[in-house]
């Protein structure tokens, strides 16, 4: 039986059209829930141009990150995810060696922000500090993977994140913040 996924929630919510990537760099709420009034402040089915790179990214990187001693299905699930982006064997090793120790520095901080979640105000600035860590994680790893990536697996990703990815995102959240 395969263990469970912490980054589940965030592979599931891609489907509704928020990830715990894009919540984790805003600060949102990722629960879906039919009763929040949050409203819709980017719509990447409709305007994917104000998705920005690094949401998209780390929306891929949510979903592609797995620990660096997968079991079976956690390795078909990750290909399965990548194997839309068309990258030559080289790209896709130095995509792959980018993620490397991200899943596990993504689920420790996942798991602290819940810890500390219960009593926001007792943590707060704790909590503050845990996001910027979260956003420095992705932002770590985009470098690692743009610097990896030959030009032309840079162009191959650079086009499903735009075509695939960002139409797929929906940001909600106060549009004055």
């Amino acid at each position: 039986m395969a263990t469970p996924n912490p980054h589940a929630v965030g592979r599931l919510l891609v489907a509704l059209g928020l990830t715990a990537a894009a919540a984790s760099i805003y600060g949102q709420h990722v629960h879906p829930n039919p009763d929040h009034k949050l409203p819709v402040v980017v719509d990447g089915a409709r305007e994917p141009d104000k998705v920005s790179d690094d949401v998209a990214y780390a929306h891929l990187i949510a979903l592609v990150a797995i620990p660096d001693t997968p079991n079976d299905d956690e390795v078909r699930r990750r290909d399965t995810l990548l194997d839309p982006v068309k990258l030559e064997p080289p790209d896709r090793a130095a995509l792959l060696d980018s993620m490397r120790g991200v899943y596990a520095q993504l689920d420790f901080l996942s798991r602290e922000q819940k810890r500390l979640s219960s009593t926001p105000d007792l943590h707060s600035q704790r909590l503050e500090d845990l996001r910027l860590r979260k956003t420095a994680t992705y932002s770590a790893a985009i470098s690692r993977l743009n610097a990896r990536l030959s030009p032309k697996g840079r162009k191959h990703l650079r086009a499903y994140l735009q075509t695939e990815v960002k139409p797929r995102i929906v940001i909600y959240g106060d549009p004055a913040q």
